[in-house]
């Protein structure tokens, strides 16, 4: 809405043809759209979702407002102007200002995105843990629209919890569900009080105090720990893998789980225990798209109110600990789509007027859950590496067989899917960033080396780029299109070491350094990983690497000229060291 409103506050003859379209703007999206498509609105300004089974031909611009997270995202959403064959025209706007480590607002976005998205494995294992062995939870969060069929009363009851700054326990209102109330329960002295007032009154839940003491009594008797509120506002609970410890198999169980954990009160509680004050509505806002402890603990000492000293080493690794517990909406959606992966959870059912979600899991043999992994990963990687899977699987670390299940789909999201997503982000701003961002994007798809490049995808070798070297380098359009088919290619699997060398190639005769260099480190580094290679094997291979660089162009050999005095310093330490150690 913002966009919309400056659009018109600087061009208000748009005024009356100027709509915003976006699922969280509450409004007749069906009209917006429609009044769009029979050209009674000139402008949009939309979501990238808008448009995607639209078939509108007379689009004249599309307008990005920020960076898209794809060359692919941009061509495909650029693509919706100019389908009548007429000229079209497709801009992209972009902030070049740099934030925090030389990065560019838009692309710091975009990495918000990412992380918000792949938060880190240790964060994620942390919470299918919490799932799979031991619920943290707030003892309120079990009462929130729970709604119950209870013998005796004439209309199902709808449970809440509430509770005034001043109460120990709270209360329990017992509603109908049409909204109105038979009264409450009191947890602190178990007395009931039907509600006096006319308006509010349930019809349904009749007469209320024989109801409320049906509640009552059926309360206590079923769900007497879940009520204990004396014993604190928390509560811990079996997981999906205690729950199924002791069942047959094949028997199925549902398992209820909040969305939040109790881990921001938890938090509260061990701030004031020494003598910090802080509210739990502002723990859960320090965890907003934050991605490190370090900001974390940042966050939560500038919300403290009564800051007397900085935090000491035993409070900053216990908050430490905690970040990577908290358990929000998001993270708890993530942890069952993980575990419906590898078949812990048979299916499942969303309640957002409970905030829960009702997991249906059934005891399976352990090479049930090892082959819905392989199934999962024969989706996204080759038949070669998932012959590995199950041996991978087993050596993982864990107490059972899906704890490691976990922990290997865990790492290969990351490793696989993760890199992908985020190469996309540095190919995209790349391109942003070049002299001619149309090239750049037209020899990302069309690149004349990419089937060439193909053939070496699965190959972890790199022997074979010399002789391309010798023979296709030519100028400065073989250059760019070596840059576009790594580029390419890399999206799609980023460990290709002979690929990062080639596009590091590219990049030093560019004379971009700064990603050639990354190029040239990623690529060693995942190369080395597989063959153990020595410091010895890198100095030969840049060796080589610069007399190709210098035999495009020698002024270019000078970037490498840093890596060769870092091997020799490297080497010099190491020798020194080891005459130290014989002399002694």
């Amino acid at each position: 809405m913002s966009v919309k409103n400056a659009v018109i506050n600087k061009y208000p003859f748009l005024a009356k043809s100027i709509d915003a379209y976006a699922g969280s703007l509450g409004k007749d999206q069906d009209t917006i759209q429609d009044n769009f498509i029979s050209d009674k609105l000139r402008v949009l300004v939309a979501t990238k979702a808008f448009g995607m089974g639209i078939d509108k031909p007379n689009i004249r611009f599309t307008i990005h407002f920020s960076m898209p997270q794809s060359i692919e995202a941009f061509y495909q959403e650029a693509g919706r102007a100019g389908r009548d064959k007429q000229p079209a025209y497709c801009y992209l706007i972009h902030s070049s200002a740099k934030v925090a480590d030389g990065i560019s607002i838009d692309k710091d976005l975009m990495l918000s995105f990412f992380k918000n998205s792949f938060p880190g494995p240790e964060k994620e294992k942390m919470v299918i843990w919490e799932l799979l062995n031991r619920l943290t939870l707030l003892r309120g969060s079990l009462w929130k629209n729970h709604r119950l069929n209870i013998p005796g009363v004439p209309a199902p009851v709808i449970i809440n919890y509430w509770r005034g700054s001043n109460q120990a326990a709270g209360r329990l209102y017992v509603n109908d569900d049409v909204g109105k109330t038979c009264g409450y329960i009191d947890l602190e002295t178990s007395n009931l009080f039907p509600a006096t007032n006319p308006g509010n009154q349930s019809t349904l839940l009749v007469p209320a105090l024989n109801v409320l003491n049906i509640v009552k009594n059926y309360l206590y008797i079923f769900f007497p720990t879940e009520l204990d509120f004396h014993s604190g506002s928390t509560i811990k609970m079996d997981g999906i893998e205690n729950i199924l410890a002791g069942a047959k198999l094949g028997a199925t169980q549902i398992v209820v789980v909040p969305f939040v954990n109790s881990i921001p009160r938890n938090i509260v509680n061990f701030l004031g225990n020494n003598g910090y004050a802080i509210s739990e509505s502002d723990v859960r806002k320090a965890n907003w798209y934050c991605f490190s402890p370090d900001q974390f603990i940042d966050n939560i000492f500038s919300k403290i109110t009564n800051q007397n000293s900085s935090f000491t080493k035993n409070i900053i690794d216990r908050l430490t600990k905690f970040f990577y517990q908290i358990r929000e909406e998001q993270e708890t959606f993530r942890a069952v789509y993980r575990l419906s992966v590898i078949g812990v959870i048979d299916d499942y059912e969303v309640d957002y007027n409970s905030e829960t979600v009702s997991l249906i899991v059934t005891k399976h043999e352990e090479q049930y859950y090892i082959n819905k992994v392989i199934d999962y990963i024969k989706r996204y990687d080759t038949p070669e590496f998932v012959k590995s899977v199950e041996q991978d699987i087993l050596s993982q670390q864990g107490d059972t067989v899906i704890q490691k299940c976990c922990a290997f789909l865990t790492s290969f999201v990351y490793d696989k899917i993760g890199k992908k997503r985020l190469e996309n982000i540095n190919v995209m701003e790349r391109a942003i960033e070049s002299d001619n961002f149309e090239e750049y994007v037209n020899v990302y798809f069309d690149s004349k080396f990419t089937p060439k490049f193909r053939e070496h995808l699965l190959e972890d070798q790199y022997d074979w780029i010399w002789s391309f070297l010798d023979n296709e380098v030519t100028g400065h359009d073989s250059i760019s299109h070596i840059r576009g088919a790594c580029d390419r290619l890399l999206v799609e699997k980023p460990d290709v070491s002979s690929l990062r060398f080639l596009r590091a190639f590219a990049n030093f005769c560019s004379h971009d350094k700064k990603d050639a260099l990354l190029d040239l480190h990623e690529g060693w580094k995942y190369h080395q990983k597989k063959f153990s290679c020595s410091e010895r094997d890198y100095a030969l291979f840049i060796s080589v690497f610069y007399k190709k660089l210098i035999a495009y162009s020698k002024d270019v050999g000078r970037y490498l000229e840093p890596e060769f005095l870092n091997y020799h310093l490297t080497w010099l330490r190491t020798y020194n060291n080891f005459i130290l150690e014989v002399r002694e």
